[in-house]
Order: structure tokens, then C-alpha cells, then sequence
């Protein structure tokens, strides 16, 4: 179906000309992103739009440093992952997108729904423009499968959401949570992808047994950080999101075989509940038998030491970019990494038994 847009198409988006030159700068295939946001209000002439929000295959996004994107070009992780769609689809399935001038675009039925979930105050006028421009239209046959109004609980932010709608469950929610879930988790088991960026970095030698509370506070500390096997398909991604927030300086894939649920135990032995870790037993070893050991630089403060305050946050924010590939229920079961000095000694201990 032809759709009737500005005049000179995806021309009608601000910023699309620095958009291509920032994918050739970082070796990003447009077969491998999706411009999301108000982008496609400004494809179709009913806006302006401020920036370019852009969807990256999750497979491809690890490698790319989020802060030096453009002034007007911002990397969109898992937006419409609430609504069922993770990035990965979108990319990839033209379901959920069209093509002008060669870039992808989020179709308008996706957007509407966000923004109808999301409800910001902004949200009012491009909710009245979209509904105008495409309810109805003669131009475009709008498909009611891909829009979704009710809301479920979503693993981000819920900032901006209205009350009633947090606490409104739907069976067409439940349904989508379920359909996820259950495609996930065969996605999570289907293989072992291997680490072949080629980051240039060796196996990690882990330096054994050591006196707790004695850790050198500068910056010359190794962390480590265990992938499990729930995210296999996405062992290169995270790797590469590892380096891309501290630096990887060492990278080791393990093969457990039947030890895995005795590596989770010493694991998590440190500071989890006896039942939490049974639980978290279960679920890992369900999932596979590699895990890969990433060691990395520590993040450093202006004083030089090591800021433990940041580990927790940054462990967070890369489970939420991956927790769309997983199921439900295992947000904690995507890595783990130390949140203190203390306890990167313990993981230390525990790979060192491994070895």
C-alpha cells in the first residue's frame, strides 16, 4: 500500500542526513536499525521532529558507546519492549516497521500505542495527530492487531504512567506477557553463541585466595563478571556492552557440565538466602551448561578509587537492556557482578576453584 507522506519522505525527518553518517562512522548496516519516536510523526508531515530517537539489533548494539552518539541522535534500548515488542522484532520484522529511502521506520500502530500507555502531558498532541492521520485514512489500512491500549507491569520506568493503569491486568496483557515469555525462553535455549568480536583481549588468570578487607582501593583492581547461560545468544552483546561502559580485559568461556548448580551455589553463597540460591539453581541450570568470565576495568572516581556505587546501577542497567530476551522471572539470572570490592574478591575465590 503506498503510503501518502511529506513531501520528500524520510527528507521530512530532522537530522536523517547526520543519522547515515553516523551509521557509517560506527559500521552499523541500516539492515540492523529502526528510527523510533516522533520520527515518524515528521515522516508523514505532521510534525517536527527534536532528535532522532534509533532501535539497534541487540546483537549489534553492545559494540556502539551510547554517549557518543550526535547531539540530535539518541540510542532507543528495548522502548517498546512493554508493548511486546523488543528490538529484535522490530528490526528485523517488518510487522512492526516500514521502509523509506532505505531506513526503517516504526510503524504508526506502535508508536500510538506507546505513547497511549505513556501518557505524558507531550503525549496528548501526537496521540490527536496520529489518530487523525491514520484512523480512517484512505491512504493506509490501519491494522488493529499491532495496537495495544492496556497496560501490564513493564520492566522499566513506570514514570509517567496514570495509576489505574499500573494496576489494570488485561487478558490481552496477560496473553502478550505469555506469548513473550515462552518465545524467549526457546530463544535462551536454542544455542551457545560464541565470542567473536575480535576485542583483543586474553583468558583471565585468576589469582586465587585472598584476605577479605584488604583490597587495594585505587583503580588496579580486575572485576569480574559471570554471563549465564539464560542470555547465551547474547554473549558477544554483553561482552561488548561490558567493554563499552569499563574496558574488558579478559574474557573466558567455561563449560560446567554437571557442576553448574554447584558453581551457582558458590556463587551466590556470599550473600543470597539458602532458598534464593535453590531457586536460582534451578533456573540457571535449566538454561545451559557455558557461562563466560569477563574480567574488566573498575570504574574510578575523581580521587582515583574504585566507586562502588556505581556497580549496582550499571549491573541494572545492562539486565534491563537484555531482560526483554529472557523470561519473567529471571531479570537477576541475565550476569553477576560484585557490588563491592569484598565481594569481587569473593567471586575471585570461586573462579579460581574452577580453573
Amino acid at each position: 500500500m503506498t503510503l501518502k507522506q511529506s513531501k520528500n519522505s524520510s527528507q521530512g525527518i530532522r537530522y536523517f542526513d547526520d543519522l547515515k553518517k553516523y551509521l557509517e562512522s560506527v559500521q552499523l548496516s541500516t539492515e540492523d536499525v529502526c528510527i523510533v519516536g516522533s520520527a515518524v510523526l515528521a515522516d508523514f508531515g505532521l510534525r517536527e521532529n527534536g532528535d532522532i530517537d534509533l532501535a539497534i539489533d541487540p546483537y549489534e548494539r553492545g559494540a556502539v558507546d551510547f554517549d557518543s552518539t550526535p547531539k540530535n541522535i539518541d540510542v532507543s534500548v528495548e522502548k517498546y519492549s512493554w508493548l511486546g515488542v523488543t528490538d529484535k522484532e522490530l528490526v528485523h520484522d517488518e510487522t512492526y516497521h516500514y521502509t523509506t529511502n532505505g531506513i526503517k521506520i516504526v510503524k504508526p500502530e506502535i508508536e500510538l500505542s506507546f505513547k497511549h500507555r505513556r501518557l505524558w502531558e507531550k503525549d496528548q498532541r501526537d496521540i490527536e495527530l496520529l489518530e487523525q492521520r491514520f484512523l480512517g485514512a484512505d491512504d493506509y489500512e490501519w491494522d488493529w492487531s499491532l495496537f495495544s491500549y492496556e497496560f501490564y507491569p513493564d520492566f522499566f520506568d513506570k514514570r509517567g504512567l496514570p495509576e489505574s493503569k499500573k494496576k489494570d491486568y488485561s487478558l490481552i496483557a496477560e496473553a502478550e506477557v505469555t506469548l513473550r515469555e515462552e518465545g524467549v525462553v526457546a530463544t535462551a535455549r536454542a544455542g551457545f553463541g560464541l565470542i567473536s568480536r575480535k576485542l583483543g583481549i586474553s583468558t583471565p588468570k585468576f589469582v586465587g585466595s585472598r584476605t577479605r578487607g584488604k583490597s587495594d582501593k585505587s583503580g588496579d583492581e580486575t572485576l569480574y563478571f559471570v554471563i549465564w547461560p539464560t542470555v547465551s545468544d547474547y554473549f558477544d552483546s554483553i561482552v561488548d556492552r561490558l567493554d563499552s561502559e569499563l574496558g574488558v580485559v579478559s574474557v573466558e568461556i567455561m563449560n560446567l557440565g554437571d557442576e553448574v548448580g554447584q558453581f551457582v551455589d558458590d556463587m551466590y553463597a556470599v550473600n543470597e538466602s539458602e532458598r534464593l540460591i535453590e531457586y536460582k539453581k534451578y533456573k540457571i541450570n535449566d538454561d545451559g551448561d557455558n557461562v563466560v568470565i569477563v574480567g574488566t576495568e573498575p570504574p574510578v572516581n575523581e580521587y582515583g578509587e574504585i566507586d562502588e556505587d556505581q556497580l549496582s546501577s550499571l549491573k541494572n542497567k545492562i539486565r534491563r537492556e537484555y531482560y526483554p530476551y529472557v523470561s519473567k522471572d529471571s531479570f537477576h539470572n541475565i550476569f553477576h557482578g560484585p557490588d563491592s570490592l569484598d565481594e569481587n574478591e569473593w567471586i575471585t575465590d570461586v573462579l579460581s576453584e574452577y580453573q
